[in-house]
This record gives C-alpha cells, sequence and structure tokens, in this order.
C-alpha cells in the first residue's frame, strides 16, 4: 500500500471515529556481547566458558557469540552477517523470536 493511500485510509478511519492504535516500535538496548569457542546455560543466564577475541584457523571448530538484549517481550527480528577478513559477506541469516522477558539473548 502506497503512503498517499495508507494516509486516505488511516484519515478516513479517523473522520469515521474508528478508534486506532498506531504501533510504535520500544527501543532495544545491547546489554553484552561476548564470544569464545564454547558455552553453556548456568542458572538461568548463558554463558561463554572461554571468553576470548581471537580465533585460529584449523585450531578452533567453532566460534559462538553472545548477545543479550533489553527490550520489550514481543518478537524480535535481526540479520546476522559473518565477514572474512577483507570484509566480504561470507554468511547472512536471519534470525526471528519470540521473547517472553524484558531481556532476552542470542547466540
Amino acid at each position: 500500500m502506497s503512503i498517499a493511500r495508507s494516509a486516505l485510509v488511516l484519515t478516513w478511519l479517523l473522520a469515521a471515529g474508528v478508534p486506532i492504535a498506531l504501533a510504535v516500535e520500544s527501543p532495544v538496548r545491547l546489554v553484552r556481547s561476548t564470544s569464545g569457542t564454547k558455552g553453556s546455560v548456568q542458572g538461568t543466564r548463558y554463558v561463554i566458558e572461554d571468553p576470548r577475541t581471537t580465533f585460529y584457523a584449523g585450531t578452533d571448530r567453532q566460534v559462538v557469540v553472545y548477545f543479550e538484549w533489553d527490550g520489550a517481550a514481543r518478537p524480535h527480528g535481526c540479520k546476522i552477517t559473518w565477514k572474512d577478513p577483507s570484509g566480504a559477506a561470507v554468511l547472512i541469516s536471519p534470525y526471528t523470536a519470540q521473547t517472553r522477558t524484558a531481556r532476552f539473548g542470542v547466540s
């Protein structure tokens, strides 16, 4: 639907006295991010067991990155982009989750 048509529909609904609740996105704040090669759930938190930022091809079999966010409990989405040393994107992965609490994580 075009912006002009959306404005026309909104104007018509307001003139007709139809109650409208406009969705306002609540802000999301990054609490922490951590990386390593392994992690686990400890209590209610995900913990990287060997936090570091340097990894070695041939030695490290995987890289785990954990992001913890604060925001409204609702569906959230992001796009994760992995880049090689030259800066070229080598993997782009969309991620969506329905959160149940204000604090949530993505790994």
